[in-house]
């Protein structure tokens, strides 16, 4: 057992380096020069070149590339050039606000998926199910940019009852997490409805339900543990997806997250900060995928079980 978990945790080491290295060789192809935004276009050649030298780029590429790693192998994970600030600091900064957006999203989308997944797959074929697979397909199928401003007009303008940007009580927090947990509604309680039809057809629940044991019983102990473990992978691949990708709903609602910081370094060409922001997000990633790894080891005997034999 200890050796897989550490042969899961060794296998995200070649991905963080093969992400860190794309994403450094990548962001040099892309047409823009911080310099330039930093100075202005009628800047003096002379200031340009002071600029370059002081920020690094004057260097190979590859020269850069392996200094940058060094660095970040000591722990220094280089300063912002719009910031002029540690891009740890920054990071650690504004990673708390991300977080928080994505574990309530994460969580409303549960909540709402659940008791959609399980009561379709108990209604399976009658109209309860067609509704609801209905609703989480509209769910999925919406894309952000059209359900936001819709949200926005409705509950911020016509109704002003929440604040449609900033941050700092309950009320901010509303609007994006409902948009950013409206999509993923969509798709986990389709898959948890697979995932419960099959399993409410194996023999351990026809044996349980034959011992005359209850419904709330009966999908609450046996029904439910083991459809959610297929929706794990997924509600953890979603969790990393979201730490990374809220960029749109940051944006669009002024949450001061990593999402909005990423949009703003990406703006000004800031690459140190887009560098340490995309290696954070990989970082959380892997180490989202090792927890699962615990989760399913836990919950499916048969992975503990086929562990041990490995070992």
């Amino acid at each position: 057992m200890k050796r897989y978990l550490l042969g899961r945790i060794l296998w995200g080491l070649p991905v963080l380096w093969g992400v860190l290295s794309v994403t450094f060789f990548l962001l040099h192809l892309v047409p823009g020069d911080p310099v330039s935004l930093l100075l202005g276009e009628g800047a003096e050649e002379s200031d340009r070149l002071a600029l370059r030298q002081t920020l690094g780029l004057e260097r190979p590429l590859v020269d850069q590339y392996f200094t940058y790693v060094l660095q970040l192998a000591k722990g220094n994970w280089g300063e912002s050039i719009s910031h002029r600030l540690p891009v740890l600091d920054l990071i650690l900064e504004r990673f708390p606000s991300t977080l928080l957006l994505t574990l309530t999203s994460l969580t409303f989308a549960t909540l709402v998926s659940v008791p959609i997944g399980l009561g379709t797959a108990a209604y399976r074929g009658r109209w309860p199910d067609r509704l609801g697979m209905f609703l989480a397909l509209m769910g999925h199928s919406v894309p952000l940019f059209v359900i936001a401003p819709l949200v926005v007009l409705a509950f911020a303008i016509d109704l002003p009852l929440l604040p449609v940007s900033g941050s700092g009580t309950w009320a901010h927090l509303v609007l994006p997490t409902f948009c950013l947990g409206f999509g993923l509604c969509g798709l986990l309680s389709r898959m948890l409805r697979s995932s419960a039809v099959d399993v409410v057809g194996s023999m351990h629940v026809r044996a349980a339900r034959s011992r005359g044991i209850g419904p709330w019983r009966l999908y609450s102990r046996y029904i439910l543990k083991v459809s959610v473990l297929p929706v794990l992978s997924v509600w953890g691949g979603l969790l990393g997806g979201l730490l990374g990708g809220a960029v749109v709903t940051e944006t669009l609602f002024d949450w001061p997250g990593l999402g909005r910081l990423f949009y703003t370094a990406f703006q000004a060409r800031d690459y140190p900060l887009i560098q340490g922001i995309v290696l954070w997000i990989s970082v959380v990633y892997v180490g989202i995928q090792v927890l699962l790894d615990f989760a399913y080891a836990g919950l499916d005997p048969r992975i503990r079980l086929g562990a041990e034999e490995g070992a």
